[in-house]
């Protein structure tokens, strides 16, 4: 039996430098907002759960670098796209139902070669993209078995990761902690009486009507828990003032700073030399961003990257990045000239033209407005006959 060609990958570790989190889709309740975990099962057999970034968040982050890259390019030739094709290349689709249009073979081979759409896919006729990218996971010791086998001896050990309670059992320690976000309000701590205009009938007026909507706050959690205590189903519609109050806080789960994390990004055998320089420049490019997860304003998400290429058990790049003199400065070595060359080249070739056949929006368009026309007609023709039948009843009636 003959192996396939080998496949590339970037994998290696991103350790955070600062909190990061990434709200759980039911996280946010009384104030306080969770992180995403999964659960998994350890080498212990024991159940565990882990904080993680999903990998969806960072091909958004990584498809958005990449399209900047593509229309800088396009705007240095004073060239400039449609919003239907901004929309596909940083988003994927340029309405709900902007994609599912058929291509013929020609059109399929051409849109899976083109450095952008090839890599990323997405656009009318879906394209697959030629990468996928698991969640960033924690490298700690319930993950061991899971992680890249040359990221499995660098996993903070399981001694480190649990502790005895005062009953004698062991219990995992939190990978993650709690942090209070409070937007402070000057003009309720007495500030701008030299700046407002009538200011002392202007803070009597927003007090009182803070007051208010904390009174109405109040009154409404109250009948909340009245409502479920007495086993309603229903939930009592909120009244009174509605809160205006901007000294709010919210307490945010995070991972803890320091927390190393495994990235691996697969790519597929067709992957070209340009769709792979386009994918590194886009990792580049996100690295010197620093940001991953949310809460990017408030200096969450910050990290270090340390990332191989492999292409199957051949290491190309021990570390893609060579650091400057500043700490989060990233440029990639020049052992991946070849990659990125080839990118460069083809980025050069793209023209709006070129981009509308491989994202053939006008189709989209085209159909839809189709499907209007005949809903139209369909509602016009129902209303003859509702008018139609209206007269015979009228004359049966005479």
């Amino acid at each position: 039996m003959t192996a396939g060609p080998a496949q590339f990958h970037l994998v290696g570790t991103i350790t955070l430098t600062s909190h990061a989190r990434q709200t759980a889709p039911d996280g946010s309740s009384g104030g306080e907002s969770r992180t995403i975990k999964t659960a998994l099962w350890g080498p212990d057999g024991d159940r565990h759960e882990v904080p993680i970034i999903t990998g969806n968040s960072l091909r958004g982050l990584l498809r958005r670098h990449a399209t900047t890259t593509v229309l800088d390019r396009l705007a240095e030739r004073s060239e400039l796209v449609p919003r239907q094709i901004f929309q596909i290349l940083s988003r994927g689709a340029h309405s709900r139902d902007g994609i599912g249009v058929q291509a013929n073979a020609h059109a399929m081979l051409e849109t899976s070669a083109h450095v952008f759409a090839g890599l990323y896919g997405g656009g009318p006729y879906m394209v697959h993209s030629r990468y996928s990218i698991g969640a960033l996971v924690p490298m700690v010791a319930w993950c061991q078995r899971f992680l890249h086998p040359s990221l499995q001896d660098r996993v903070i050990p399981a001694e480190r990761l649990r502790y005895k309670d005062e009953a004698g059992n062991f219990r995992d320690i939190p990978l993650t902690t709690k942090i209070i976000l409070a937007p402070r309000d000057d003009l309720q701590a007495g500030h701008g009486a030299k700046y407002i205009e009538n200011y002392q009938t202007a803070i009597d007026e927003w007090l009182e009507a803070v007051a208010s909507g904390r009174a109405s706050k109040a009154d409404n959690t109250k009948a909340k828990a009245d409502a479920k205590a007495r086993g309603d189903k229903a939930v009592p519609e909120a009244t009174g003032a509605r809160s205006v109050d901007t000294s709010n806080f919210t307490l945010n789960e995070c991972i803890l700073p320091g927390t190393p994390m495994q990235f691996w990004m697969r790519f597929k055998p067709q992957i070209t030399d340009a769709q792979l320089g386009l994918q590194l420049l886009s990792v580049r490019d996100w690295a010197n961003t620093n940001q991953l997860g949310g809460n990017g304003s408030q200096g969450f998400g910050r990290f270090e990257a340390a990332l191989a290429l492999y292409r199957g058990s051949e290491k190309i790049a021990d570390n893609i990045f060579g650091l400057s003199e500043h700490a989060t400065a990233y440029s990639l070595v020049e052992g991946l000239d070849q990659y990125v060359g080839a990118a460069h080249q083809a980025i050069d070739d793209v023209t709006v033209e070129q981009l509308k056949r491989v994202f053939p929006y006008h189709l989209v368009d085209e159909r839809s407005a189709k499907t209007a026309e005949k809903k139209a007609k369909a509602a016009k023709k129902s209303a003859v006959k509702g008018d139609e039948a209206s007269d015979e009843d009228e004359a049966t009636d005479a």
